[in-house]
Parts: structure tokens; sequence; C-alpha cells
């Protein structure tokens, strides 16, 4: 009677004992997130154009759009972020104009700080067309401002390559591939981070494109359970185990 009394009451314990609260704390130190969509044509005065949010000062998610052009020409830029206690995602849409100087793309900066340590993955890719052979770029870099490690690295850029496709982990670009660190890994609590990415197409080194680049990029925190939490989760499934079959 007591081994069958001990296993519920083990596994009620463990049931009713909560992960601790997850979260991440944004900007931890004196350095401040952004995402900025980013436009350019080639008016009068060619001249970048910007729509940025601080997910501090504004929701920790929404859509940005930038556009800049004249008559019969323009460049777009649109962005849709969102920051959570899972993690960070962002997806992205870009048209450029048959123009030279012009330019479309997104930037993102984040600061942070998981308050549980947590496991990261790395997943999204990064798609462009060009009327003819364009510029094509992807960055990604994670690091630990703590310790000042670089914990992933990821750069792709091609310039010759008229339809290009990006993952992130990959080497796909014909002019640049950088790739240091894992798409996956362990962030540590009360750490603080720095994630700066970006994406954008423009004109050939030696022609005039149009273009229109999308994609996604996210980055997916789960906390890791604490020693005790684990402990007691073991516990009740070894006594799981050695709990006898029921006899007919």
């Amino acid at each position: 009677m007591r081994r069958s009394l001990l296993l519920p009451a083990t596994l009620i314990a463990v049931g009713l004992l909560p992960l601790p609260a997850h979260a991440l704390t944004l900007n931890p130190g004196t350095d401040l997130s952004r995402v900025e969509a980013r436009a350019r044509d080639t008016g009068p005065t060619p001249e970048t154009v910007y729509d940025i949010a601080n997910p501090v000062g504004a929701p920790t998610s929404g859509s940005l759009l930038a556009t800049d052009g004249t008559i019969n020409y323009e460049a777009s830029s649109s962005a849709d972020y969102d920051f959570s206690a899972s993690g960070l995602a962002t997806s992205f849409d870009f048209d450029m104009p048959e123009r030279s100087s012009a330019f479309t793309g997104f930037y993102e900066e984040t600061y942070f700080s998981p308050d549980v340590s947590s496991t990261y993955a790395f997943s999204g890719d990064f798609s462009s067309t060009h009327s003819a052979p364009g510029r094509t770029t992807l960055s990604i870099t994670l690091t630990d401002l703590t310790t000042g490690n670089v914990v992933f690295h990821n750069v792709q850029r091609s310039t010759e390559t008229q339809n290009e496709s990006f993952v992130v982990g990959g080497q796909a670009g014909d002019f640049v591939n950088e790739l240091t660190g894992a798409t996956t890994g362990l962030l540590l609590s009360d750490h603080d981070y720095s994630l700066i990415q970006f994406a954008w197409i423009n004109n050939a080194p030696f022609g005039i494109t149009a273009g229109t680049g999308s994609g996604s990029l996210t980055l997916a925190l789960t906390q890791v359970p604490e020693p005790g939490t684990a402990f007691l989760l073991g516990l009740g499934l070894s006594i799981l185990a050695r709990r006898p079959s029921p006899r007919c």
C-alpha cells in the first residue's frame, strides 16, 4: 500500500512544481535595441529613408514600412518584428526599382539577457530575385557581451547571382561566406547578449538592376530546467519505472 501511495504523491509534487518564470530583459545595459526598415531610390537627392522602432519605447511587436521614390520609381522595405520570452522573430519584404544607387533592406540590433539559462536555435531564410546579377546580403551575429565571445556569426553575400537563396547557417554566397559557431547552443542566465542581423538587396557593382527580396529570421529560446526541477522529475520517472504491474 505504501508504494502505491508514494507514486501518486511524487508525481503530484513534480506536476505541481512550476518552472521558473521565463523572461527576456531587453536593454539590460546602456545600449538600446532597435529595428529599422530602410529604402533608397535615386531622386534628385538620393537619401535613405528609415522607419525605426525601439522595442522598449514602442510595443514589443509591430510592423515597419519605409518607402522612397519619385514618379514611376519606388524603393520599399517592410519588416514585422516580435520580441517575447520564447525568442525573437522578424519577417521582411523588399522591392527595389531599376535605378542607380537603389537599395532596400532591414537592420535589427537587439540587446537582451535571459533570466533563466536557455537553449537557442536559429532558423530562417532569405531569397532575392534581380533583373540581372545583383547584390544580396544576409548577416547574423550573436555575441555574449559578458564574456566578449562571439556565440554565432554567419555572413552570406552574392554579387553575381541573379536569383539567390540563403539559409541561416549556410555558405551559399558567391562572394563572401563566414560561419562561426553553431545554429544551436546554450545561453546563460544573467549574461548580456547582443543580436545584430540585417538583410538587403542593392545594385551590382557594374550594373543597374531591379529586384525583390523576402525572408524571415528566428532565434527560438527554450529554458533549461533548474537542477531541483530536473531532480524531482527524474525521481518521479524512476518511481514510475519501479511500479509493479497490476495483477489480474
